[in-house]
């Protein structure tokens, strides 16, 4: 089953706080705690936004500057609905609305935790 949805994509850094949480974990426990379908946190090797500087890769981490991608897919009305809520915790940052196609929803997938520990 294909289905048309809507993906937010959400950029920070791994050093970024919210109320002494790091901000990527508090936008997916959000987007979780509203019942959206699905949410990724993605921690990038490199990466560069309006101020352009460019730091060499690995040195990123050590100062909270590593690059993190928060990625979260559902329904267009649900997506649009989470998006107050993003910009409460992440004022100004970069956030890119996607429309895409989900291929395969969760409910069709089969539950393989039972089958998993057999």
């Amino acid at each position: 089953m294909r289905q048309l949805e809507l993906e937010v994509s959400i950029f920070v850094h791994s050093g970024d706080i919210h109320e002494g949480r790091p901000l990527h974990h508090e936008i997916i426990d959000r987007a979780r705690r509203a019942g959206l379908r699905g949410g990724t946190a993605v921690r990038g090797l490199q990466g560069f936004g309006s101020s352009a500087k460019l730091g060499p890769p690995g040195r990123a981490a050590l100062t909270g500057r590593e690059p993190v991608m928060i990625k979260i897919t559902d329904e267009a009305g649900k997506v649009r609905a989470f998006l107050p809520a993003i910009e409460q915790v992440a004022p100004g940052r970069l956030i890119v609305l996607r429309t895409v196609t989900t291929v395969r929803p969760p409910a069709d997938l089969p539950d393989i935790t039972t089958s998993a520990l057999a």
